[in-house]
């Protein structure tokens, strides 16, 4: 007769519960798993950034025992993992620190729950390195001012008449300076027409010098904004309104780090994290399509100084030096759903103002009214007429390898679809007309703007934009185009352009003085 098995107690009970429950939200989290047998590493239950614990805090407690050789700490996650030099080092933490209760930040309580585990996530999966990712045209400047320079700028400051803006309730009554010309937080804008006495104080001028030397900006500012943060202020997402300043726009932390959070309207978030006496430069698709905002709070989750993972750092007072120059002139960027100048102009013409004079100043309602619209009114009959493919581009598709993944940019009808079936084909155009008439061909397209094409950077293999790029009015969008192909192509990838040049004789007999004839196929690599 087998003994009677031995009846557990309610702490066991409780202890054997937490152990299933933390193994089920490694495992399904990370896929790792937790064992019984003591091992060098350790993960660690309501020891996560999500409970307000800092690895200051985690350090301060197992340094009492043994010695520590890393802690990672995942973003929005309960738990962390710790490392130690051996086995008994682990074993007399897990032994003295099982259900240690502190106060941590933002948390009551927290009972730290310790279980082995068999290894520590990969590298891949700690994002310690998250804030290496930026937004396109961002422009980073690691200690662009030394501590004495900071000093100096700070000083500057603080003996001006100090300007606390409290009529806007979203300013949070954080307090603000303006030299140049006055930013209007109630209109977003700024009166072009009444500078301000008060100019950029010339001690600021070697912040620009080192930028115009590191080519990174290539005006002088005639407008700043001082901002002065506290623990627990931020501002809300915006794009700086694109009618009131030219694209560059500087901002230099100074005093304090903090972490600035940059969303693309396809709902991607970036963060960036600024430290202490950086500066960022912000252009490009950065500048006019991203919103970049700070979100109020007391507390960062930034890089660990030592080791990998990352860790919370309390916030400090942080004043920001934001640079910018005034624009004389409509803005005519490449982002017209977010362009406050192009949406007037497109109302004015709405209204019956004189097309022809819009269209000069801006290229965007011209590419809507003689190229989308056109397209549309046209689908069907450009399609009747656009069947066979040429023999270049299907030359360079036949030879690609097999599972290659093509992106056809300004697909039309979806002529460069058809065939090649060793490809993964996809197809994008303006056009939605053509696009209905892709589909019902049976080819998988979307529609976007070449300018902004939906898919994520470095995916694509194979890219196709066959006499689109022409269509676009100005060099500047014209390149932006080709930027986006550039972005969305693996390292590696292949991308076959054509464009129509205005200069090619129109005699077909003679050498175009535009396109040099070539044998082989017309494309670029990337």
């Amino acid at each position: 007769m087998s003994a009677p098995s031995k009846k557990l107690s309610k702490g066991e009970k409780k202890m054997l519960k937490r152990d299933a429950k933390l193994s089920q939200l490694l495992m399904k989290s990370e896929n790792i798993e937790t064992v019984k047998s003591p091992s060098p590493f350790v993960v660690i239950g309501n020891g996560g950034l999500m409970c307000g614990v800092t690895q200051e805090q985690l350090l301060e407690i197992f340094c009492q025992y043994a010695n520590v050789s890393n802690i990672i700490m995942l973003p929005e996650r309960s738990f962390a993992f710790v490392s130690f030099p051996t086995v008994d080092d682990a074993i007399r933490v897990v032994e003295m620190a099982q259900g240690f209760n502190f106060h941590a930040t933002g948390a009551s309580e927290a009972l730290l729950h310790l279980m082995y585990i068999e290894n520590l996530p990969e590298a891949s999966n700690c994002l310690a390195d998250m804030y290496k990712l930026m937004p396109p045209g961002l422009i980073f400047v690691a200690e662009i001012v030394d501590e004495a320079y900071e000093k100096e700028l700070l000083q500057v400051v603080a003996e001006e008449d100090e300007t606390i803006i409290e009529e806007s309730r979203s300013l949070k009554h954080r307090r603000v300076k303006h030299y140049g010309f006055e930013f209007r937080y109630d209109t977003n804008n700024v009166d072009k027409d009444q500078p301000l006495h008060q100019q950029i104080p010339t001690a600021c001028n070697r912040v620009t010098e080192t930028l115009i030397r590191l080519k990174h900006v290539q005006q002088w500012p005639d407008q700043l904004t001082v901002n002065e943060y506290e623990p627990g202020q931020g501002i809300p997402p915006h794009v700086d309104t694109h009618s009131a300043f030219e694209e560059e726009l500087v901002s230099l932390s100074l005093g304090a780090s903090t972490v600035m959070d940059f969303r693309h309207p396809n709902g991607q978030q970036l963060s960036v994290f600024l430290p202490q006496r950086s500066a960022i430069v912000m252009t490009g698709e950065s500048r006019y399509l991203w919103t970049h905002g700070i979100t109020p709070r007391k507390t960062d989750i930034v890089r660990q100084t030592e080791g990998s993972g990352l860790t919370l750092q309390q916030r400090q007072r942080r004043t920001s030096f934001t640079f910018r120059k005034i624009r004389r002139s409509p803005c005519a960027c490449a982002f017209a759903e977010q362009c406050d100048s192009q949406k007037r102009q497109v109302m004015k013409t709405e209204k019956g103002d004189d097309e022809k004079t819009l269209h000069i100043s801006n290229p965007v309602l011209m590419e809507r009214i003689h190229v989308h619209q056109v397209y549309d009114r046209i689908a069907d009959h450009f399609s009747g007429t656009r069947h066979t493919q040429w023999p270049l581009v299907a030359k360079f598709l036949s030879v690609q390898p097999p599972g290659s993944l093509v992106l056809d940019i300004g697909c039309g009808n979806g002529k460069y679809l058809a065939g090649n079936e060793h490809l993964i084909k996809l197809g994008c155009d303006r056009s939605l007309e053509l696009n209905k008439i892709s589909q019902q061909r049976g080819f998988e397209v979307f529609t976007c703007d070449c300018l902004q094409v939906p898919i994520r950077s470095a995916t694509i293999d194979v890219c196709l934009s066959i006499a689109v790029i022409h269509h676009l009015t100005t060099q500047e969008r014209r390149l932006t185009a080709v930027k986006e192909i550039l972005r969305i192509l693996q390292p590696g990838g292949q991308a076959l352009v054509y464009v129509w040049a205005m200069e090619q004789e129109h005699d077909s007999s003679l050498t175009s003085n535009y396109i040099k004839a070539t044998k082989g196929q017309l494309y670029f690599c990337h």
